[in-house]
């Protein structure tokens, strides 16, 4: 048997080098690396040194480990690439400490030419520092530095900053990145990151602080524990992101993200993960990363053991989504109700006096309404309909076609003759009221009747009489007198809230429940859920349907399609400016 050895090393380590592509990572593994070594508090400079663009990335940690000399060990870094002494500690050694590869260091090449690094380490006697060129093999002896650092610690100079690379890192890209990048490992260390950007013509000095969400925690589904794999941790909200905004929930090691979004893997992209209404963040510390970009897993069995366990919790996730998404939703439908009805309450006043009859929308304004005067009351023309005063009748029409009123109270009934054409006819007409006794009382006045309701419940039927001349047309209109007000019935007060129905294969918008007396919505339809995101567009879309089966209810029988058109157009022009 034989075994594999590298057959040219400098090329191994330039392939290994230029696997850092991201130069925001290759910064958040230097920041990574002070955290490994205590620091307490990191400083990221972008400036520029005797005219070349610099980064600096300085610590007050441990600084570079010594050598039998007292010197700080640079020569190990550079002669020990893929063998990380971070590696030997023991698992007690190796708590908060993250690094593992051996290789961050050569990301410098993602970042510029030339990397100098600094280091102050108890028990040396003076500050040292030590230098590596991008594509270069060779490196220097470690020199003392010429000016001693105030405190221990390790300051990483990168120097001539490539062009794009200058752009990429700007003060707010970094500060935007490791505040997700690194956000529990910031959380945990209590590191603090101060960003300088001197070579920025706007904001210059940025405060990281861990990314914080603004969802509703999911307080029940926080931790999975999976026997002999350890355990995985969630910290999961619930959230409703802005139109075109996306939400994410990430994925992480031992407080560092390897993965943005959970969506990236396909073992996860399904509910509730793909509903945009999750974010927050996953971390499982045995997953294990491609030493390459430090952002892919390796899918050993180590990650089958995280996809099976996050899948465990999905269903109970799912539901808490579910609910609020519900809780959300009749919240939203409340405002969105209040608002129709006041719309309705005031768009009655502009409608066609007792044409209408519905829900119980009244007229606003002090007091009782004054009663109507004993004159003769000629037709009143509805919308857009033409009016002639001398025609011969062709048929008459009876409003509202269908009332329920409480016992004891009153209700008016509105008729309208027309002509052949459907022109209302103004004069010229008789008209004769009838109503079975019993129940209560009609009392007519021409073209207008009012029904006095007795203590007794029923149904009863208006009638109307034209007469012109020989000629005589009738229609009737059907009234329910009822005890009281029942729950949820057209005549609690204003507008019954709508009963939201899930039909996504059936075509219907809404629908007249005529024995729950309520209105249901097809919450599914491609309308409802267009109109959704936008609080407007939603309120005017169940306000049109509020008024197509206001319409439908009092003329869907008793006139054609181009009238019943007509009346909607009546309706919502007088709603939908006062949403």
């Amino acid at each position: 048997m034989g075994k594999l050895r590298i057959g040219d090393e400098w090329n191994a380590i330039s392939i290994i080098a230029m696997t850092q592509a991201n130069p925001l990572k290759a910064v958040a593994e230097l920041v990574e690396n002070s955290i490994d070594a205590g620091a307490k508090r990191v400083v990221i400079a972008r400036e520029k040194q005797r005219g070349i663009p610099v980064l600096t990335v300085s610590d007050d940690g441990h600084g570079v480990r010594l050598n039998e000399s007292g010197v700080p060990d640079f020569e190990y870094v550079a002669t020990h690439i893929c063998d990380s002494i971070k590696r030997k500690l023991d698992e007690a050694q190796r708590k908060g400490i993250q690094g593992q590869f051996g290789i961050g260091l050569l990301g410098f090449w993602s970042l510029g030419d030339q990397m100098t690094m600094i280091s102050k380490t108890k028990g040396s006697r003076q500050t040292w520092h030590w230098r590596m060129c991008r594509e270069s093999p060779e490196y220097d002896e470690p020199l003392p530095h010429s000016t001693e650092r105030d405190h221990f610690g390790v300051d990483v100079i990168v120097s001539n900053l490539s062009p794009t690379t200058k752009n990429l890192l700007t003060g707010e890209k970094l500060n935007k990145y490791l505040s997700g990048e690194l956000r529990d490992r910031i959380k945990e260390s209590g590191l603090s990151v101060k960003i300088y950007d001197r070579l920025a013509s706007g904001k210059k000095e940025f405060t990281v602080r861990p990314k914080e969400f603004t969802g509703e925690r999911i307080r029940d589904v926080t931790l999975v524990s999976i026997p002999r794999y350890g355990e995985i941790s969630l910290e999961l909200y619930v959230n409703y992101p802005a139109e075109g905004d996306a939400l994410n929930v990430s994925v992480s090691k031992s407080g560092t993200r390897v993965k943005k979004s959970i969506l990236e893997m396909d073992e996860f992209r399904h509910a509730p993960w793909d509903m945009n209404r999750l974010e927050g963040v996953i971390d499982y510390p045995r997953l294990r990363l491609a030493p390459g970009t430090r952002e892919n897993i390796v899918p050993d069995e180590h990650f089958q053991r995280f996809v099976e366990g996050v899948r465990s919790v999905e269903e109970r996730i799912l539901r808490v989504v579910e609910q609020k998404e519900k809780d959300i939703e009749e919240k939203a439908s409340k405002e969105v109700l209040k608002s129709i009805q006041k719309a309705f309450a005031d768009a009655w006043q502009d409608l066609p006096e007792g044409e209408y009859d519905w829900f119980e929308v009244r007229k606003r304004g002090p007091g009782p309404e004054p009663p109507t005067p004993p004159v003769v009351v000629p037709p009143t023309p509805g919308p857009e309909e033409p009016a002639v005063f001398d025609a011969p009748i062709s048929h008459v029409k009876i409003f509202p076609k269908y009332a329920t009123v409480l016992v004891n109270e009153e209700k008016k009934f509105t008729a309208k003759p027309y002509d052949a054409k459907n022109r209302v006819i103004l004069s010229g007409i008789k008209y004769e009221w009838f109503a079975p006794s019993g129940l209560g009382v009609l009392v007519p006045q021409d073209n207008m009747a009012t029904y006095k309701a007795g203590p007794q419940q029923g149904v009863t039927v208006i009638e109307v009489r034209c007469r012109q001349g020989s000629a005589e047309k009738i229609d009737q209109a059907t009234m329910v007198l009822v005890l009281e007000r029942p729950a949820g019935s057209q005549l609690g007060k204003g507008l019954p809230p709508p009963d939201f129905v899930h039909g996504p294969s059936d075509g219907w918008r809404s629908r007249w429940n005529e024995k729950l007396r309520i209105l249901e919505v097809n919450n599914m339809h491609r309308d409802y859920l267009f109109t959704k995101p936008k609080p407007v567009h939603h309120r005017r879309y169940l306000a049109r349907l509020y008024a197509k089966e206001l319409v439908v209810l009092n003329y869907g029988e008793t006139v054609n399609n181009a009238a019943a058109l007509e009346r909607l157009i009546e309706v919502t022009t007088r709603i939908e400016p006062r949403l």
